[in-house]
């Protein structure tokens, strides 16, 4: 009501939460820190990388998968519930 604005989050920092970039953050936290990272990911496969992509299709009954591009639960299979 005073007229301020506010910003949370500064403009760019949507990246964090991108899906196809987090597969990448253990390179990018070794490659900004040198030191690999003290947290781990969760097992991350990209369906792009013929090799991520047979290792998804072998074991699609255990995997929950994500669209890069999707959220709210839109776009995702549940491993038991999906076919191939």
């Amino acid at each position: 009501r005073a007229g301020n604005i506010t910003i949370a989050n500064a403009p760019g920092t949507g990246i964090a939460d991108d899906k196809a970039i987090y597969s990448y953050m253990p390179e990018i936290v070794e490659f900004y820190t040198g030191r690999k990272a003290i947290l781990g990911n969760i097992p991350t496969w990209r369906c792009s990388e013929p090799d991520s992509l047979k290792y998804v299709l072998e074991h699609i009954s255990e995997l929950v998968i994500k669209e890069v591009h999707g959220s709210g639960g839109y776009g995702m299979l549940v491993g038991p519930a999906a076919t191939k």
